[in-house]
């Protein structure tokens, strides 16, 4: 079953290694035009109050080219540089107000003095969210209830239709407000179409991104069977680290973290959609 469709990563800036992961459908859509909101239909984006994500690793690669080119998984393990490893669990991070809380746990490395063409990122295959936001006219939540509030309840998103996500009233319910946790397991954009596992991925002058959903550190090879979700991009300015680099940070963004769907039959519905990793090497 496809749950939402990966769209990329992308990297930017010198010592600059930017992770930008769009995880729902349609492509670019606009933000939600004010609070109340007064999108009458369709979708928009907005921040939520809590964006958790779950990370394993984070590095930089050199000479995977004909892997990507090919679908290949390339071998983190002896291509790439780990500078962030959370160990044999994932280490989760909640972004609040747009701005991540610090990482807990993990090991931080800096990477040798090279010339780096590459970076990767393994996360867990979902994200979870919570939201509140207030409309100007009353709306339907998804789970129960009717009103100009609408927030996200303790819920597991497989379809962006028929999974409830919200409820809806003229408060928040403080006892029913949750984390919606959002799985992605297919990169094909038709729920139609035979599931997909690797994506390559272009857009203007952005770095080229290349995403895996895998099983393990094997490529998955059914939607059942993923279980993370691992993201490569070429850097279109390789990056140097020489001596003069000493420190390392790492900071996350959701802007559009969340999606906003008025489509979701009568109801609205709350998803996962865009995260921001940054990890600042100075």
């Amino acid at each position: 079953m496809r749950l939402l469709k990966l769209i990329g990563f992308l990297f930017a800036s010198l010592f600059l290694q930017n992770i930008n992961i769009v995880v729902a459908a349609p492509l670019n859509i606009p933000a939600c035009d004010g609070n109340p909101i007064t999108n009458t239909s369709s979708i928009c984006s907005a921040i939520p109050d809590v964006y958790r994500m779950h990370i394993y690793k984070m590095g930089l690669c050199n000479d995977i080219q004909s892997e990507l080119d090919s679908g290949t998984v390339p071998d983190i393990n002896t291509k790439c540089v780990t500078t962030f490893d959370s160990g044999s669990s994932s280490v989760s991070i909640d972004i609040r107000d747009n701005i991540s809380d610090p990482v807990s746990g993990g090991t931080v490395t800096a990477p040798p003095n090279n010339l780096y063409r590459y970076g990767y990122v393994l996360i867990e295959n979902r994200a979870d969210i919570k939201a509140v936001k207030t409309f100007a006219s009353s709306k339907n939540g998804q789970s129960s209830g009717t009103g100009p509030v609408c927030w996200t309840i303790t819920a597991t998103a497989n379809s962006q239709v028929s999974d409830p996500t919200t409820k809806c009233g003229n408060e928040l319910e403080t006892s029913s407000y949750g984390f919606v946790s959002s799985y992605w397991d297919n990169l094909e954009a038709d729920p139609n179409a035979t599931p997909i596992f690797f994506s390559p991925y272009t857009e203007g002058n952005l770095d080229p991104t290349y995403a895996y959903l895998m099983n393990g550190e094997v490529i998955a090879s059914s939607t059942s069977s993923v279980n993370r979700m691992l993201g490569f991009a070429k850097f279109i300015t390789p990056k140097t680290v020489d001596d003069s680099t000493s420190t390392m940070e790492v900071l996350f963004r959701v802007k559009r973290g969340l999606s906003v769907n008025q489509m979701a039959g009568s109801s609205v519905g709350f998803y996962s959609y865009e995260f921001k990793t940054i990890t600042n090497l100075r």
